[in-house]
């Protein structure tokens, strides 16, 4: 029975990784991407101006905003996950590890 449950959390975890892939993908890419494309567009803003150029910029950052919860709503869940398995036990240290992360 236990090889069972064992079986079963792998094929949840394998399937639950696909999801994240397939639905929100690599945040931290995501992220880098997006603040490349925004400095582009900034660097052709200040050469010309463009309608076009000035709808790009704020869709990107809205997109932008949008990975940013993203990010912070993963690192407050690897946050409860870390404590629910080490509880109080190594408060400094998750601390320490929360700010370096900023």
């Amino acid at each position: 029975m236990t090889a069972d449950v064992e079986s079963n959390v792998s094929l949840f975890a394998e399937k639950a990784r696909h999801w994240n892939d397939t639905v929100f993908g690599h945040i931290g890419r995501k992220k880098r991407e997006l603040l490349a494309w925004i400095r582009g567009v900034d660097r052709a803003l200040r050469k010309n101006h463009s309608n076009f150029l000035v709808q790009l910029d704020v869709d990107l950052r809205a997109e932008l905003d949008e990975v940013l919860r993203h990010e912070e709503s993963l690192w407050l869940q690897k946050l409860w996950v870390n404590w629910a398995s080490f509880g109080d036990r190594n408060t400094t240290y998750f601390h320490r590890y929360t700010m370096q992360r900023r």
